[in-house]
């Protein structure tokens, strides 16, 4: 058996891995940012109002 049939899965869960720990990183300061910018628009729409 030639070793170059060997399944790629390794490669594919590292990454996948990987992903998931970006997400796990970017989204908590996507979400803040998202509030923050919601609380100022907000703020800017009170001023203006």
């Amino acid at each position: 058996m030639p070793s170059s049939t060997q399944p790629r899965a390794p490669p594919l869960a590292c990454t996948a891995h990987l992903h998931h720990d970006l997400h796990l990183q970017v989204e908590p300061i996507f979400t803040m940012s998202f509030i923050f910018t919601l609380a100022h628009l907000h703020h800017e729409l009170h001023l203006q109002a």
